[in-house]
């Protein structure tokens, strides 16, 4: 990891407005991939950009701090192996899905989304299904398509 772009991170101010949170989100999605359970860290942080809902609270500074250091921190992925089966890990909450794509014992991309106001009353194994659907079936890391992944779908 680049040391100056490790330290841009650990130095980035709490935001003190709606425009900040989205500029550090901007920063912190872009390696999303990267990150377990990315959607629920930044979750308290995307709540703050509805319409006239920006007031930090302690569990927003707790996500800063969480996602910061998760930026900061060097991703354990495992670079793929074309000639072995993949396999994909979903998971989804009442909040949210999620899905872990990997071969063997590591992992190889994360992908977690919080759930749409459309996509809130989804039954778990309808998210999970979608978390599989967004992680292999467009393609994925793999860009081998739905027909590289196996699924092993489990709900909470």
């Amino acid at each position: 990891m680049d040391t100056a772009k490790v330290e841009a991170v650990a130095s980035w101010p709490e935001p003190r407005s709606a425009r900040g949170v989205r500029g550090f989100l901007g920063l912190a999605g872009y390696y999303r991939k990267f990150i377990r359970d990315f959607g629920a860290i930044a979750a308290p942080l995307t709540r703050l950009l509805r319409k006239e809902a920006f007031a930090w609270t302690a569990e927003a500074a707790e996500a800063f701090t969480a996602l910061k250091k998760a930026l900061s921190t060097g991703p354990v992925l495992q670079m793929p192996d074309f000639e072995q089966q993949f396999v994909v890990d979903c998971d989804a909450s009442g909040t949210g899905f999620g899905a872990v794509l990997h071969q063997g014992s590591g992992p190889l991309a994360f992908f977690s989304r919080p759930f749409a106001a459309a996509t809130s009353s989804w039954r778990p194994t309808r998210g999970s299904s979608s978390a599989w659907y967004r992680l292999c079936g467009t393609g994925g890391p793999t860009s081998g398509g739905a027909a590289s992944c196996s699924a092993q779908i489990t709900t909470a």
